[in-house]
């Protein structure tokens, strides 16, 4: 419940409000998300969870919330991954397979050099 609550207010920007602009927004968060923005990664991770915008997709929202977690989100996406870990609805293939895809299209940022 809390990751639905935090997943909503993290998509209410003009961009996201309400279904009908749902459809709209996807491509435009998918492509910042693509870019490296944490924000619209854990928004498409949001909008893959709950059907907003695009199907119910609960292996790419898990990808795109790791993505995000390793792009600065932090513990912000923590109830998100959880929720998935724990609610029987992935498979532990399906998890590890989602860690891969997220490490592969998406290396976690390397901390800056002393």
């Amino acid at each position: 419940m809390l990751m639905m609550v935090s997943l909503a207010l993290a998509c209410s920007d003009e961009a996201t409000k309400g279904n009908a602009n749902a459809d709209a927004a996807f491509p435009k968060l998918l492509e910042k998300a693509k870019a490296g923005d944490a924000t619209a990664q854990m928004q498409v991770g949001g909008m893959y969870q709950t059907g907003d915008g695009v199907p119910v997709n609960l292996a790419e929202s898990y990808m795109w919330l790791i993505v995000a977690k390793n792009n600065g989100m932090g513990s912000g996406v923590d109830p998100g991954l959880q929720l998935l870990e724990t609610s029987g609805q992935l498979s532990a293939q399906q998890i590890q397979a989602a860690k891969s895809k997220a490490q592969k299209a998406f290396p976690p940022k390397s901390a800056p050099p002393k």
